[in-house]
């Protein structure tokens, strides 16, 4: 299946990049396909199929659009985001059959949700056969070596966002909270903490569909619920505030809103997990989930602005440089070079 030269970039080979899920959903994906210079990335999904109900039919079409894509393209490589595992086990089925490579994407959830990791036998079998399993973090990548696969730590990527516009926000100080409104995400946390804080103001994205009515009549009058917003009006967003804010309860997530955060060039306030502490180690301040210790954190990141600013620009820097060194090596086990370590 593959050519007598041998091929230098993924350019040269046949890649094919499939995500089960909407464009909205696979932010990571798009911009590991643009870094890996990867054009063939397709998301399967239908629209307006959400209920329980249409589980099957979605998964029925999302299984067949993933075996006509596999056949249309023929690739020698296919990267495959995970969860859920289904799509994974078609790719597995596809390279037995063709002698081709795959390697798993795979986020947080894939490790920490009881609904993706049954049955384990299959998680274990689909790590073992991958090329390479790409995780966001350490103890997962133990996991996967665990199972006997193969696993490489990419916690983020760099990206340039799409600024937009500056828009006119109604605090001195302006804080964008990341959300997506999630059991993990305290945002009740967040709403009595901002109430104590009528100076800064808050903008929480995401649909609030998921949080209890009661909440919302709880919110004070320095709160903004913007709901979801597409993405021009997001980045645009993200651009005129001073810092931004991304928390979870999950000690082993690695959060992509605070990684847009990071290379929009904002300061931080994240969760106080070894993960998060280790990772944003510059221009950030750890808060642990209390509206206590979230007021302690954005008044710390208010009084020393400058110096945060300072330090999420050096950690730009440093997290360029190591993802660098990281896609080089990724780039060449996926070309076929045997001879680097697990």
């Amino acid at each position: 299946m593959w050519s007598q030269s041998e091929p230098e970039s993924l350019q040269d080979i046949r890649a094919l990049f499939l995500v089960w899920g909407p464009p909205s959903r696979g932010a990571r994906s798009r911009v590991l396909a643009n870094e890996l210079e990867i054009e063939e990335l397709h998301f399967i999904y239908l629209l307006h199929t959400q209920s329980l109900l249409s589980l099957p039919l979605r998964y029925l079409f999302r299984s067949l659009r993933t075996v006509f894509l596999l056949w249309r393209h023929r690739p020698q490589l296919v990267l495959m985001q995970s969860p859920p595992h289904v799509g994974v086990a078609i790719s597995l089925l596809y390279c037995i059959l063709t002698g081709a490579r795959y390697v798993i994407d795979a986020h947080g959830a894939a490790f920490q949700s009881p609904i993706w990791t049954r049955p384990l036998w299959l998680v274990r079998l689909l790590a073992r056969r991958a090329l390479v399993t790409l995780v966001t973090n350490d103890k997962d990548a133990h996991q996967v070596g665990s199972w006997g696969g193969r696993a490489m730590v990419i916690p983020d990527i760099p990206c340039d966002f799409p600024r937009g516009d500056t828009v006119s926000l109604a605090g001195e100080f302006n804080v964008v909270v990341i959300s997506s409104h999630s059991p993990d995400e305290p945002i009740a946390s967040v709403i009595e903490a901002a109430g104590k804080l009528p100076g800064v103001h808050f903008y929480v994205t995401g649909s609030p569909g998921r949080t209890s009515p009661a909440l919302h009549r709880e919110i004070p009058p320095n709160v903004a619920l913007s709901g979801f917003l597409d993405e021009k009006d997001f980045y645009s967003l993200l651009s005129s505030c001073h810092a931004i804010m991304c928390l979870t309860t999950r000690a082993q997530t690695m959060q992509r809103g605070a990684c847009e955060g990071l290379w929009m060039g904002k300061p931080l306030i994240v969760s106080d997990s070894t993960l998060l502490r280790n990772y944003f180690c510059k221009g950030a301040v750890w808060v642990d989930n209390s509206p206590g210790d979230i007021q302690r954190g954005i008044r710390d990141v208010k009084e020393r602005y400058p110096s945060y600013q300072a330090g999420i620009q050096q950690l730009q820097r440093e997290r360029t440089a190591d993802w660098q060194l990281r896609r080089r090596r990724l780039v060449r086990l996926m070309l076929g070079d045997a001879g680097l370590p697990n």
